[in-house]
């Protein structure tokens, strides 16, 4: 399948459309600017099936609903961080825009779900640490994290839902993941699992 990354948003984040070779697509992470998603979207004639959320953030969740309402497609997070999007003092929405936004997801995810776009697998894996209901999800060799983590870094984890101990754990299942993946984090450039397990000071503890 095909990545196409989008940074969007009061924060840059980094949304993605994963696209399969009829075209269908997710959207991983709108964290604002639809319209600048949606001009992507046609540039490369692909139809959103739907809107995954690695966690509750703002930053992540901006310019969901507008997408949803725009395609009428679901918007899917882990049950863990539901909540966030449903409480704006969870979300940090004001923080970020000045004024508290809320949001209600149509579908919640679980470890071990796996989901099809376009037809092809989707792993959603719990990753909680930097929320809850953290999560990455897998497809192929290309592994989405989220704010789990970063090119030779890992998520912040003083906000509601933050787990200093419950990340560490969580970076401690991703190197354990068989093989190399390209990963595609919520901020920054793309970099690979192997290299992470190499330099990255949260993983190499866990070899």
């Amino acid at each position: 399948m095909k990545v196409y990354t989008i940074p969007a948003g009061p924060l840059a984040t980094n949304c993605y459309l994963l696209a399969g070779e009829s075209g269908r697509c997710a959207i991983i992470d709108p964290g604002g600017e639809p319209e600048k998603i949606e001009q992507v979207m046609k540039e490369h004639n692909l139809t959103p099936e739907m809107i995954l959320l690695t966690h509750g953030h703002y930053d992540h969740m901006g310019g969901a609903d507008a997408l949803r309402r725009q395609y009428q497609i679901p918007i899917l997070v882990h049950e863990d961080d539901r909540i966030m999007l449903e409480t704006a003092a969870f979300n940090v929405s004001a923080e970020i825009t000045g004024h508290p936004v809320i949001l209600s997801p149509d579908r919640v995810l679980a470890d071990g779900d796996k989901l099809l776009v376009d037809k092809q697998p989707v792993l959603v894996i719990h990753t909680p640490g930097h929320t809850r209901g953290g999560l990455c999800l897998v497809e192929g060799t290309s592994l989405f994290s989220g704010d789990t983590l970063f090119r030779q870094s890992m998520g912040r984890t003083d906000l509601y839902g933050g787990d200093e101990r419950a990340l560490l754990a969580s970076l401690a299942k991703l190197v354990s993941l068989p093989g190399d993946y390209t990963v595609y984090p919520g901020h920054g450039p793309a970099t690979t699992l192997n290299w992470e397990r190499q330099h990255n000071p949260y993983m190499r503890a866990h070899l």
